[in-house]
């Protein structure tokens, strides 16, 4: 015979339209959600997540600037990666200087968006 379930427990109390407490307001939740959006394909609320991320006053870290270039990469949005990563290179962000991975997933958005002819000019440049 099969133990019963534990009983559910209710939500917390909310009232209408109040957000989420403080506490769950992390780096690491937008991360989760922004990698979450990318990974069922709808990268418009993952990169909606990044920019909430960025006005948020939370720290933004590489990876955190990574789960934003991996939606891009995974829909094909070099535009929007090329944008990511420039920010990243100058500093916008705060975090620390893009690494060669930050730079295969724009060679994955220009794939992804059949741009070859960008993708070859990058790699040429990084070599």
């Amino acid at each position: 015979e099969m133990p019963p379930l534990p009983p559910e427990r209710p939500p917390p109390p909310q009232t209408e339209g109040e957000d989420w407490p403080d506490v769950l307001a992390t780096t690491e939740a937008y991360m989760a959600c922004i990698t979450g959006c990318a990974r069922a394909g709808r990268p418009d609320e993952a990169l909606e997540l990044f920019g909430e991320l960025r006005g948020s006053g939370l720290p933004v870290t590489r990876a955190a600037t990574r789960c934003a270039l991996q939606a891009c990469a995974a829909a094909g949005r070099h535009v929007d990666a090329e944008r990511i990563l420039g920010r990243a290179l100058t500093g916008r962000y705060g975090a620390p200087t893009p690494a060669l991975r930050d730079f295969n997933l724009l060679l994955g958005s220009y794939a992804r968006g059949g741009r070859v002819r960008d993708a070859l000019r990058l790699l040429s440049v990084m070599r």
